[in-house]
Formats: C-alpha cells, structure tokens, sequence
C-alpha cells in the first residue's frame, strides 16, 4: 500500500510539473557567443539624413573588436563604416538619404585575440526603415 502512495505522488508531482512548465511564457533565445557580449544597433532618420549607430562590448580588454557597419538602401549597399577598438567599441555615422526607399543597418562584428587570431564573427541587422 505504501509503494502506491509513493508511486501516486511521485505521478501528481509529474503532472504538475508538465503544467507548471505547459504555462509559463516563451522567450526568444538570445544568441550568446564566446567573446562578444553585446551587439547593438540602430538607425533613425529625420530631414534626409540617417544617423546610424553600432556598437560592441567585449569580454576582455586585450582583444580588439571591429564593426563593419553598412547602410542598405532597398537592399542594395548604400554607405559603409568601418571602427575597431578594445572592450567596448561605438560608432554613430549620418549619411544623406533621400525619400521614396527602404533603409535598414547591417552591423558586421569580428573579435580578435592578442596574437591577431580571429575568435569568431557575428552580425546584427536593424529592422527595416520605410522613408516616405
């Protein structure tokens, strides 16, 4: 009798557990990386010129962290950027746009280490700006 005691509430314990975790909210996974902590990005536009904004935190003061940011105009390359730095590297560019087209950033990132070595690379894009 006993041994089914046990058994039902090890069952109880189980279902609600599944229902416990049934109802909690999704998130969307972050991607996380070795060396690269944070990426940003991010575009405005007002009076025909677009300020464009990148920037990367590191996780060592001793690697070097490069941006190649790029302003797409209708997905075609329309402006490119280029900042490198250590730990923390940022960047704000404004280039003259005109009316009538679809302009998102793409920020293009490589971490280095001390000897020059490349550690890995990742890219961030802005969501699409419609200037009418």
């Amino acid at each position: 009798m006993r041994k089914n005691n046990i058994k039902r509430v090890v069952a109880a314990m189980l279902v609600m557990a599944v229902m416990m975790a049934a109802a909690m909210p999704a998130y969307a996974v972050q991607p996380r990386y070795a060396d690269i902590w944070t990426i940003d990005c991010r575009l405005g536009i007002s009076d025909n010129v677009a300020e464009c904004y990148a920037k990367v935190i590191g996780e060592s003061d001793y690697h070097t962290y490069t941006i190649h940011m790029v302003l797409y105009q209708d997905d075609d390359d329309y402006a490119e950027w280029d900042a490198s730095g250590t730990w923390a590297v940022r960047t704000t560019e404004y280039c003259y746009v005109t009316r009538g087209h679809e302009y998102y950033i793409g920020v293009h990132v490589k971490a280095y280490d001390e000897d020059g070595n490349l550690i890995e690379q990742a890219v961030a894009y802005t969501n699409t700006y419609n200037y009418q």
